[in-house]
């Protein structure tokens, strides 16, 4: 015999018991687990900026404003379902707008101004993510969290670069030159035999061992110097030469170099 035992009950499983920080956490980072629908029959204009937040397919007590990415409780705890139109900002932030774009401009100037960067840096899709993210910040941990703490400064990122590029002169007497790398430079120090060691390595890939009859180009460093003073032809770089003559005159008021300084 076989007996097959069905349970019937008509308690609802309960719902996931995500809070709204992990929520928020889950649709900045934009984890799969988190998709957003609109609710069926809604019918207010409202919704279009807005969507059901859902986690793994079950519809959560939350939507997502689409523009700013912000997760909003939709739903009270005693299961009243709050109208989208409650949510709409566009009547507080006709007023605040402007007063929060002034702001923006005036702190975007000032970075420009004081920093030396380009206005048109400001424009850039990368500045524009910056901005994104950090807005998503400060949606999901509040205006309590300091600046400093979630951008990284300099120390952290702080990595040399060391580039190589081949120049020849084909049989068409044409300048030919092609860039052989452009990496990281991952020796502890910069003493000269890690210098040369990096570049014979980047070299080593491309079958271009250095011998006496290459001629490789560097500024004066005394450690640049020191790293292609054997089984290499040298060149100072003359463009180097020349900043440093630039440099002498600008600096140095005994010359007398009027036109040099301007």
């Amino acid at each position: 015999l076989y007996t097959k035992i069905v349970y019937l009950s008509t308690t609802q499983p309960p719902k996931a018991t995500l809070s709204k920080v992990e929520i928020q956490t889950l649709a900045t980072s934009n984890d799969p687990s988190i998709s957003f629908a609109k609710p069926a029959n809604v019918r207010s204009e409202v919704w279009t900026n807005y969507s059901q937040v859902y986690y793994k397919t079950e519809g959560l007590d939350y939507i997502i404003c689409l523009q700013c990415r912000v997760v909003l409780k939709w739903i009270s705890e005693n299961a009243r379902q709050r109208t989208i139109s409650s949510y709409c900002p566009q009547s507080s932030l006709s007023k605040e707008c402007p007063v929060i774009q002034k702001r923006i401009r005036e702190a975007c100037a000032e970075y420009c101004a004081v920093g030396g960067h380009p206005f048109e840096s400001v424009a850039g899709a990368e500045f524009i993510n910056l901005t994104k993210q950090l807005i998503n910040a400060g949606a999901t941990l509040g205006t309590s969290v300091i600046a400093n703490e979630l951008i990284t400064t300099s120390s952290h990122y702080r990595i040399h670069y060391g580039g190589l590029s081949l120049h020849y002169i084909d049989a068409q007497l044409n300048l030919r030159v092609f860039t052989l790398a452009c990496r990281a430079y991952d020796y502890t120090t910069q003493h000269s035999i890690n210098i040369r060691l990096f570049v014979d390595k980047i070299l080593e890939e491309f079958n271009l061992p250095l011998n006496d009859h290459v001629f490789i180009v560097t500024d004066n460093e005394n450690k640049m110097k020191s790293a292609f003073k054997d089984d290499v032809k040298r060149i100072g770089c003359s463009a180097h030469y020349i900043n440093k003559v630039l440099e002498h005159a600008s600096k140095n008021d005994s010359i007398n170099c009027d036109a040099v300084c301007q």
